[in-house]
């Protein structure tokens, strides 16, 4: 007699290596999606805080950043962790940055203006820190960011050194 077809030990053999090699794959998958999304929340803590620094040093929207600064006029105040550096160039531009340590974030005024509006140009700041250095300010920046159950901090710091 011929026979047709599988038998139960074979249908059910070729099942439990399909398990398995599916196990596998979605293991791979998941871990590999785990990566991919723990490295996201690094790049874009990196991100941060590498542009609060370059608005700092080289200015928001066309305007002097803190390396065109005339050495004599930055005005440099410490209040706790609280921090605020005033600025003027030689072309008559002023500006100011300030940290507030309960928003986590850092501010920028252009005081060339009156009835400026202070804009945000850097969010989930946990600790930064600005010191006088001879002809210039070194700036420190720890940014963190939390999404879901990954977490990343970045700490970056900078020497500026003035031009003028």
């Amino acid at each position: 007699m011929k026979r047709n077809g599988f038998s139960l030990t074979e249908v059910m053999l070729a099942t439990s290596v399909f398990a398995m090699v599916m196990a596998g794959t979605m293991a791979v998958y998941f871990a590999s999606n785990r990566s991919w999304y723990s490295s996201d929340v690094q790049m874009r803590c990196m991100r941060e805080a590498d542009m609060i620094l370059q608005k700092m040093v080289y200015g928001i929207h066309g305007s002097n950043g803190l390396r065109s600064a005339i050495y004599t006029n930055v005005v440099f105040a410490v209040t706790g962790a609280l921090w605020s550096v005033t600025y003027s160039t030689p072309d008559g531009y002023d500006g100011n940055f300030t940290y507030k340590p309960a928003d986590q974030v850092i501010r920028f005024t252009d005081m060339s203006v009156s009835n400026a509006v202070p804009l945000t140009i850097g969010e989930n700041v946990r600790t930064s820190s600005v010191t006088m250095v001879t002809n210039g300010l070194n700036i420190m920046v720890r940014v963190g960011l939390e999404d879901g159950r990954f977490v990343a901090t970045n700490t970056l710091t900078t020497y500026v050194r003035y031009r003028n």
